[in-house]
């Protein structure tokens, strides 16, 4: 099964957990806190996203970061995990399993910044 959900960017959905935002440290924290998840066909909410992002390495310029993210879907959760870096412009994560309707799930997300108001994210279910 493959879908698309997008978001938009907003502080109000982020927290640097006490991190100087502009320059990031390895270690420092980034979350998402209930970020709405859009259908772009009907431009309504589907669900929201929580992630824990962990930088890894800043001195290149180019940032690291690990994290995991759980997606909140009418149906069940969808877990995912991964680590990028800031220059990839279409970076892939795994799929890791999740709840109810997606315990078993097994596949990838790709993340895609679309604009600066627009993320994108291509789920590919198994």
């Amino acid at each position: 099964m493959a879908f698309k959900l997008i978001v938009h960017p907003s502080p109000t959905t982020e927290d640097f957990a006490g991190a100087d935002r502009t320059n990031p440290a390895p270690g420092d924290e980034f979350l998402l806190i209930d970020r709405p998840l859009i259908d772009p066909k009907t431009s309504k909410q589907v669900g929201r996203l929580i992630a824990r992002l962990t930088f890894i390495e800043t001195a290149s310029g180019d940032p690291l970061v690990l994290g995991n993210a759980d997606h909140h879907l009418k149906r069940g959760v969808i877990s995912v995990q991964g680590s990028w870096r800031f220059s990839e412009p279409k970076p892939v994560f795994a799929i890791i399993g999740g709840t109810r309707k997606y315990r078993r799930a097994r596949g990838t997300i790709t993340f895609e910044s679309i604009n600066p108001s627009t993320e994108q994210f291509t789920y590919r279910v198994r």
